[in-house]
């Protein structure tokens, strides 16, 4: 974090009006970095391909919390730019994903991953999947906040300018981390109740989506709700360059194994471009995958999935035949000893 003189400034990407930190921040200006762009208002979300049973329905719950908020309405405020950056991830935007090392071992490619609440595997390929070392990823996950009928909030991890997300939209409000940094707010679409509370990580982007899902449907969190948040998740990357988050209660990450972990690798902008969805929440139920690769059709191409008993995580792959070939008869995924750090969860 950088300072100026009583306020703090999120990596110099915003600068507010120093009396006004920790306050009502709707009037102040924007400071825009050098050569950035406005590519919120540019990049539209992308139609993500049709793929099996499974799949689909990770595509819907993905998009149930921005749908739903948008219905709800919520009070009235000053019209701000859309955030379609966050609104298509991780399945569709290019924006602000990462590319991780990739690496030869016994003449096979591997990938490290790591997901936000610090489990580690990583991915290992024979040399005609060698695109797999070129494809970006985006990581989300779910959090939660309270004990008796928790609040239930999307997180979305990027390598972003809140510009590159925002565009030219001002922060709502200003809220203090733990070390007294600032957490900012940021209206969502215009006539919806959902907002973004951001954290700026070293060179990552934490967006807390504000549509909580709660008993009776999605509702926007409290200001009171926002400060608890704000003070109680932190983050830092680990080794591979991934963000793993820190949170202390009464916040928690959404329990293994439940729908929320979510490592994307490709975003095409061609229905048969390559695509491995990593997933949580979707083995060892009543209908779902096994290890056995079931291959579907896919439009633009085929599809293969599988539930990976290593680490209790859905795979899925899509592209052309070849490479979806060779992903069904060479990628293999090993679990790693994961980030020793505190991540209570429920």
């Amino acid at each position: 974090m950088v300072r100026c003189p009583g306020c703090d400034a999120l990596v110099s990407e915003w600068a507010a009006t120093c009396s006004r930190c920790g306050g009502d921040l709707s009037g102040a200006p924007l400071l825009d970095p050098a050569g950035s762009r406005d590519l919120a208002a540019a990049e539209a979300p992308r139609r993500r391909r049709w793929r099996g049973p499974v799949i689909g329905a990770v595509a819907i719950a993905v998009g149930a919390t921005a749908a739903l908020a948008a219905a709800t309405g919520g009070p009235s405020r000053a019209p701000a730019a859309p955030a379609p950056v966050l609104a298509s991830l991780p399945y569709g935007s290019p924006v602000g994903r990462y590319l991780p090392p990739s690496r030869e071992q016994a003449g096979e490619g591997v990938v490290p991953v790591t997901l936000l609440d610090g489990r580690r595997f990583q991915l290992s390929y024979p040399p005609q999947l060698g695109v797999i070392g070129s494809l970006e990823a985006a990581i989300e996950d779910k959090v939660t906040l309270g004990a008796a009928e928790p609040t239930v909030l999307r997180v979305i991890a990027t390598r972003a300018t809140v510009a590159a997300v925002f565009g030219s939209a001002h922060p709502r409000r200003s809220y203090r981390a733990s070390d007294g940094s600032p957490v900012l707010e940021f209206d969502g679409p215009p006539r919806s109740s959902t907002s973004y509370l951001v954290f700026r990580f070293g060179p990552w982007l934490l967006s807390v989506v504000d549509a909580a899902d709660r008993p009776g449907g999605p509702q926007p969190l409290t200001d009171r709700d926002r400060a608890v948040l704000a003070s109680s998740i932190d983050g830092s990357e680990d080794a591979a360059g991934y963000l793993v988050l820190s949170v202390h209660r009464p916040v928690a990450i959404a329990p293994a194994d439940t729908t929320g972990s979510v490592a994307v690798f490709g975003a095409g902008s061609t229905v048969d471009d390559p695509q491995i969805d990593i997933e949580d929440g979707y083995c060892g139920h009543a209908g779902s995958d096994t290890a056995a690769r079931r291959r579907f059709p896919a439009q633009g191409g085929a599809g293969v999935a599988w539930c990976d008993p290593a680490t209790g995580l859905h795979i899925d792959a899509t592209g052309t035949n070849g490479f979806v070939n060779a992903v069904a008869g060479g990628l293999s995924v090993a679990a790693l000893p994961a980030v020793d750090s505190p991540v209570p969860r429920p």
